[in-house]
């Protein structure tokens, strides 16, 4: 072991539950992680890889040469490379899809309610969630209207849309995506995070006697997303009202007040 090996340095942070004292710690695969200590009301923690609400203060990224790395999907931007386990808890591909998804049934899933309460949790968006009659539209999304084409032409077009997809737009989804499951009416693709390697699921369904296509896109980890859902939905409408015959609308503050004072309109 080298001498650095042998130097524990210590570090304070913010985190949900108070503050915590955070040092270097070996792990159970050989490598060295920033764990916190037991003042930390969460538990010990792996730095390489906190929660998207965590803010860890910490001496630059060098911790992250100490993290096992593993592999985005292989679109990702250049020099990703992402650190998906949480002291043994798997991250990235290795988190278990989540009920109900990646199946094609008659409507798409909703969103999980937070802990306690009937509320959705800031981080999804779907289309067959109940549609507010407030003004915040708090998680619902509405479907894509299309017209002048049948099921068959409305999905190659957004399939067409989803292959140019860019890694990294509006500074997310660095790590990459892949269509996981594709149909005559249903469409799957999961989205990773860079850095981290977060797993985010997004979801199409069409409804050819409505001419709609029912979405769903929503994080698995973590509550809060940053916004990051809303800039993902955003692209694939405004990718897809550009090619016309198709009429979508875009998820703003005005819509979703409580969502962006949440996670911030970056």
């Amino acid at each position: 072991m080298t001498t650095f090996g042998l130097i524990f340095v210590a570090v304070f942070a913010w985190a949900p539950g108070g503050a915590a004292a955070y040092a270097w710690a070996p792990t159970q695969t050989g490598s060295w992680a920033l764990q916190a200590s037991a003042q930390d009301s969460l538990g010990p923690r792996n730095i390489c890889a906190p929660s998207r609400r965590s803010l860890l203060v910490s001496f630059g990224l060098g911790q992250l040469a100490f993290c096992r790395p593993a592999t985005a999907f292989d679109n990702r931007q250049p020099g990703i490379e992402l650190f998906p386990s949480l002291n043994g808890v798997p991250y990235g591909t290795k988190t278990a899809v989540p009920s109900g998804v990646g199946v094609e049934t008659a409507q798409l899933r909703g969103c999980p309610s937070t802990e306690g309460t009937a509320r959705p949790v800031p981080n999804c968006f779907s289309s067959t969630v109940p549609k507010p009659t407030g003004s915040d539209q708090f998680y619902y999304v509405a479907p894509f209207a299309y017209a002048g084409k049948d099921a068959a032409q409305a999905m190659k077009e957004l399939v067409a849309v989803a292959m140019v997809y860019t890694p990294g737009q509006a500074k997310i989804d660095a790590g990459g995506w892949k269509i996981v499951k594709q149909t005559d009416r249903y469409l799957y693709i999961q989205f990773e995070s860079g850095g981290i390697g977060y797993i985010d699921d997004m979801e199409f369904m069409l409804d050819d006697a409505k001419q709609l296509v029912l979405l769903r896109s929503a994080s698995r980890t973590g509550f809060l997303d940053f916004s990051v859902n809303a800039k993902r939905v955003n692209w694939f409408a405004a990718a897809l009202a550009a090619r016309g015959g198709w009429t979508t609308r875009p998820i703003t503050p005005d819509d979703h007040p409580d969502y962006f004072n949440q996670n911030g309109n970056e």
